[in-house]
C-alpha cells in the first residue's frame, strides 16, 4: 500500500542527501528547536521531517496537493496515527525480519518465511479493519 501524503504520483526519496548549506540554514532558523518538538523524541520521525522541510518544493500543484493532504489530516487526526503506527510496525517488523539468525542457511530461510506470513498477515489485517472503521 503506497500513501502518497508528500507528492500525487510518487514515494518520497528518502535516500536522498540533505541541500547543500543545510546546516547554515538549520542554524540561522533555529529548526532544531521545531524538528525536536515535532518528532516528541522520535528519531525516524526527526529525520523524516528534517529531509521534508528541507527539501525543496517549487511546483504550485505539488504545494496545493500538499495542503489538500494537510487539510485531510487534520480533519481525521486519529486515522494519520493510526497510519503512522502501521508504517513503524511494518519497519519494525521488517527489521526483526532480516536481522540475524543462528542455523543453517535452509533453516533461516524457512524461519523468515513463517514470520513474513505471520508479520505480513498481522499488519494486512489491521489495515483491513482500520479501513472499514474510516472510510
Amino acid at each position: 500500500m503506497r500513501v502518497h501524503l508528500l507528492y500525487e504520483a510518487r514515494d518520497f526519496d528518502f535516500a536522498a542527501s540533505l541541500p547543500p548549506g543545510h546546516e547554515e540554514l538549520t542554524a540561522d532558523l533555529e529548526l532544531t528547536t521545531l524538528l525536536e518538538a515535532m518528532a516528541a523524541g522520535d528519531k525516524f520521525l526527526s529525520d523524516v521531517s528534517q529531509k521534508v522541510l528541507l527539501t525543496c518544493l517549487d511546483d504550485p500543484e505539488a504545494i496545493r496537493y500538499r495542503q489538500r493532504v494537510l487539510a485531510d489530516c487534520l480533519a481525521k487526526p486519529g486515522v494519520i496515527r493510526e497510519m503512522y503506527d502501521i508504517a513503524v510496525g511494518a519497519l519494525q517488523d521488517k527489521r526483526h525480519l532480516w536481522g540475524t539468525y543462528g542455523g543453517t542457511y535452509q533453516s533461516r530461510c524457512a524461519i523468515r518465511a513463517a514470520e513474513a506470513r505471520s508479520c505480513g498477515a498481522g499488519v494486512g489485517g489491521d489495515r483491513v479493519r482500520r479501513h472499514e472503521r474510516h472510510p
